[in-house]
């Protein structure tokens, strides 16, 4: 929680979300800054006509508006409409605000190299360093989203594309994924075989890192160095995360030890030790009836070992197929076109539901790929877009138009 006071000297206890990463605790909108500037950035929140950005003492129309001192270079207006109405509206006008110092200009909300920057001074104070100390940790940023998890999150497939896509869907539906019960085995899930590649590539990711680090000093040796490693290394890794087990079934009546599982391993509670689970999650939960075997415990380690019912149903290892939420973005792309009733040439979405308004995106975004279209930016640093990583938001398409003919933006 933080405070937002406006001009007129009205307080907001507000919450606001920041990503816990690389041992700092960052600012969400530096990322997307970096990548693509402000104006994009909104608008890859759906938040564009409902946040800007004036110079400072040059607040006009305060009816319909609320207004935020940044510093002596600039202020900000809120709509006053969706303000009052979206906890979501308050925590971006709040996180917007946080990203901005006493020095940021109006002329550096598109400048990406200014955002990188600004990001880089968060682990080094040499001036020089601060490009590309900023550069690197998005690099590292980019690839969070591992292939596995971006197959198995149970949401549409537009809000997985990138990091950057599923950073906007937590951020968006928050606080219901909060309300979510970490007992419940609805939200869980069985990884079988999948642990055994986690440890390899958490070994190969962290020598990757190491050769990112080095930018443009990397040699080609430093590169073949990744895969250098022992024949017996997964067998190492099992062995030492405590997942291998010798096998002494004699005879077709130890079957059922093949339905045995663990809550322990890699990217799981503890994730080393044992110690750092608490007793809350060694205990038993309603929904691992006719799931779990409720009698069958570990000895070493109550509660965190057992048996999974040979009757249990599951979807694809899910426990529960029930989509995660991801109604914000819909609702507030809704509650805004009913609110100002764009007019001119563009693409209507279908937002009948979430479901549809979704797939009818994603739909968009593969044509888009199709055809290969050049999106041009403001800034003219092809470095700085979320395309062709994260080409999901409002795209001004040239079309042998002026910018500001009657061609407006598609809205995907």
């Amino acid at each position: 929680m933080d405070k937002l006071v406006d001009v007129e000297g009205n307080s907001y206890d507000i919450p606001y979300y920041y990503i816990n990463a690389f041992k700092r605790q960052i600012e969400t909108f530096l990322f997307y800054l970096c990548k693509s500037g402000f104006n994009d950035t909104m608008k890859y929140f759906s938040i564009d006509q409902l946040i800007t950005i004036v110079p400072f003492k040059e607040e006009k129309n305060s009816d319909e508006y609320y207004f935020f001192t940044i510093n002596n270079n600039m202020t900000m207006g809120v709509n006053r409409y969706f303000f009052d109405k979206y906890l979501y509206v308050q925590s971006m006008a709040l996180m917007v605000k946080r990203c901005m110092n006493s020095k940021t200009t109006i002329q550096n909300l598109e400048n990406t190299h200014y955002w990188m920057e600004r990001l880089g001074s968060l682990y080094t104070t040499t001036s020089y360093k601060m490009y590309e100390s900023g550069k690197s940790t998005v690099a590292f940023f980019e690839r969070l989203l591992d292939i596995t998890t971006q197959k198995n999150l149970k949401i549409s497939g537009i809000n997985k594309i990138s990091v950057y896509s599923v950073i906007k869907w937590m951020v968006q539906n928050y606080i219901d994924l909060k309300k979510k019960d970490n007992l419940d085995l609805d939200n869980k899930r069985l990884r079988l075989n999948e642990y055994v590649a986690a440890l390899l590539s958490k070994r190969m990711g962290e020598s990757i890192n190491r050769i990112l680090t080095l930018g443009n000093k990397i040699k080609i040796k430093q590169v073949r160095d990744i895969f250098k490693f022992p024949g017996t290394l997964i067998f190492q890794l099992l062995y030492n995360s405590q997942l291998l087990k010798y096998n002494d079934a004699v005879n077709d009546l130890d079957a059922m030890t093949a339905l045995r599982y663990s809550v322990r391993g890699p990217n799981s509670l503890g994730n080393r030790s044992d110690r750092n689970i608490s007793i809350k999650y060694r205990s038993c939960h309603p929904s691992y009836i006719n799931r779990l075997d409720l009698n069958s415990c570990s000895s070493s380690s109550p509660g965190l070992s057992g048996v999974v019912s040979c009757f249990a149903k599951t979807d694809n290892l899910w426990f529960n197929h029930k989509k995660e939420s991801e109604n914000m973005e819909y609702e507030m792309v809704k509650a805004v076109d009913e609110y100002f009733k764009p007019e001119g040439l563009r693409i209507e979405l279908d937002k009948s539901s979430p479901e549809a308004y979704y797939d009818a995106k994603l739909k968009l975004w593969d044509v888009l790929n199709d055809c290969e279209l050049t999106l041009p930016r403001e800034n003219g640093d092809d470095e700085s877009q979320f395309y062709p990583e994260n080409p999901e938001g409002d795209l001004n398409i040239q079309l042998g138009f002026h910018e500001e003919s009657i061609m407006k933006p598609i809205i995907l």
